[in-house]
């Protein structure tokens, strides 16, 4: 990973980061915004798409759950960012607040113009805000609930389904943007930290193997040959992250849960009622055996309360095996068989024999992307009690 710290400061990512955090003083600003889970594709795309445009990167997370991701940590040493210039997108004393280093800027009392990448539809209370508007979205989910306010008033959407990784579709949205530019600078190293870029799309896609949709191809041959680097170095700097990735063993539980975490809305008949997913790496047989059943039940009950959800899923994949862990109320148990199997045979197991803790075997393939929507579908077809 050395040398891809030596490409990066090689090139002209600092000078272009430093003038886009600039202009964060100012009254109105233009951000790019990645998802409430952060993960690799969120955080690599904001900040790479913000400096092509000149507008601020924003970490859509609080910054202490950040610091748990320790791939993301070492992301910021290669791009030579320190973690207390990132700016951090978080929700206190009931309004939104933009926080960088010691420094708190209220969004209300700014003008800002935000491009949504790897998701499509923000917190209601965030698209509540007056002063906060969506100009563009680059996505590779599904549109489940359409927000007036939001949707019609882009200057455009991008959402490619069929795309692994929303690096893929930057990447493709910076060649075409910036075509005369690149073109004009190939052959010196400004803008060979458009590498990084496919290390979010490897990881998404198995080192392409996976999936093998076109955009994700030439994005993984495209941001190689940028700064002329094979594909076994690539492969090799993926898997070093990935296993940065897998650190959750050291992390509580309560931080476990918000490190890779969404929230959904329900359709609109039930109100503002909302429903989360978290996605892990830790196997449940040893995360709650060295909490302890009644520890890690109470630890997502609090959770689970302070998200105000009925409807709450951790979705795990370990050893190319994946394990759902379901909690919704009893009415609602019907959902697991009808959304989560699709009307097929339900195959489940209890934790240390723990009946209150039952994981359900899926298909590998059944990510939050297939979950969410398939959720959000239940529920429209439910009626509300």
């Amino acid at each position: 990973m050395d040398s891809y710290k030596t490409i990066v400061a090689n090139s002209k990512f600092s000078e272009m980061i430093t003038t886009a955090y600039s202009n964060l003083e100012n009254q109105s600003i233009d951000i790019v915004l990645g998802n409430p889970s952060c993960d690799q594709d969120s955080f690599l795309g904001s900040h790479i798409l913000a400096v092509m445009l000149g507008r601020i990167p924003v970490v859509n997370m609080q910054r202490e759950i950040f610091e748990c991701k320790h791939d993301l940590m070492k992301l910021c040493d290669i791009l030579g960012i320190e973690i207390h210039n990132l700016v951090f997108l978080v929700y206190e004393e009931n309004q939104w607040f933009l926080k960088r280093g010691d420094m708190r800027y209220r969004l209300s009392e700014k003008n800002v113009k935000a491009h949504l990448i790897d998701f499509n539809l923000p917190e209601t209370s965030l698209i509540e805000c007056k002063t906060f508007r969506v100009d563009r979205i680059i996505d590779h989910h599904q549109l489940i609930k359409y927000n007036k306010h939001v949707h019609s008033q882009t200057d455009g959407m991008e959402i490619e389904l069929n795309a692994g990784s929303c690096c893929s579709l930057i990447l493709r949205r910076i060649n075409h943007l910036f075509a005369d530019v690149l073109k004009e600078k190939k052959g010196t190293h400004d803008y060979d930290f458009l590498l990084l870029l496919s290390i979010p799309i490897l990881t998404d896609t198995a080192c392409l193997i996976r999936k093998q949709h076109d955009v994700d191809i030439n994005g993984v041959n495209n941001a190689l040959s940028i700064a002329n680097i094979e594909f076994k170095t690539a492969k090799s700097v993926m898997c070093d992250l990935k296993h940065l990735k897998h650190c959750e063993a050291k992390i509580p539980t309560k931080m476990i849960l918000r490190m890779d975490y969404k929230s959904f809305d329900y359709p609109e008949k039930y109100g503002e009622k909302t429903y989360g997913i978290s996605s892990v790496k830790y196997p449940y047989e040893k995360w709650i055996e060295r909490d302890g059943p009644a520890v890690w039940k109470e630890e997502i009950k609090k959770f689970v309360e302070e998200k105000k959800h009925e409807i709450f899923i951790i979705n795990c994949k370990h050893h190319d095996e994946r394990y759902l862990y379901v909690y919704c109320p009893s009415n609602m148990k019907d959902m697991i068989k009808t959304a989560l199997f699709a009307g097929g045979t339900v195959e489940s197991k209890a934790i240390l024999n723990d009946e209150e803790i039952v994981i359900y075997h899926v298909a590998l393939t059944t990510s939050r992307k297939i979950i969410a929507p398939a959720v959000f579908k239940y529920l429209d077809a439910r009626k509300v009690e």
